[in-house]
């Protein structure tokens, strides 16, 4: 729906497959808020499980039972914790629980899901990136210092090793 340039990754996208088209703008609208990109999929089809994203917003009714069935197996085998909202609470619960599976019809709930599911992932990310940036600053460091000192060998001046 709204395509960002740059490199698309799952830390940024969004995944919303829902009847009501108000909560989609919505959605949308606070997806693109959060520079997230908002994929939908077709009814009846495995989209929502295929392209994926770091938040689902899904209507079982749009997937089909025995898709959703499915998913719902896989999930619980290897213990997917993305979150997951479903729409449909009419048709209840699971019976089967899953973890980080929520079950509300609020917008602004969902809104607020998909807020601190996003704040999160970027305080993760930041934190990753930042471990990464100053491990390869250390390991600048000292593959410099043992090229000065390789160099200083060399070039027969060892006392200028330190």
């Amino acid at each position: 729906m709204f395509e960002k340039h740059g490199r698309p990754s799952f830390l940024d996208t969004v995944f919303i497959q829902v009847k009501d088209i108000q909560l989609l703008v919505a959605f949308s609208e606070k997806a693109r808020d959060l520079d997230c990109v908002v994929k939908t999929g077709r009814a009846e089809t495995e989209d929502f499980w295929a392209l994926g994203g770091f938040f689902q917003v899904v209507d079982r009714t749009l997937i089909g039972p025995k898709i959703w069935e499915y998913y719902l197996d896989w999930r619980i085998d290897v213990k997917c914790r993305d979150p997951l909202v479903v729409v449909d609470t009419e048709n209840g619960v699971d019976e089967r629980k899953a973890k980080n599976v929520y079950y509300t019809k609020s917008k602004n709930e969902i809104l607020e899901l998909l807020q601190r599911e996003k704040t999160k992932l970027n305080r993760i990310e930041f934190y990753y990136t930042s471990r990464w940036i100053s491990n390869i600053q250390h390991n600048f460091i000292m593959l410099n210092q043992g090229i000065r000192i390789f160099v200083n060998r060399l070039l027969g001046r060892p006392e200028l090793d330190e």
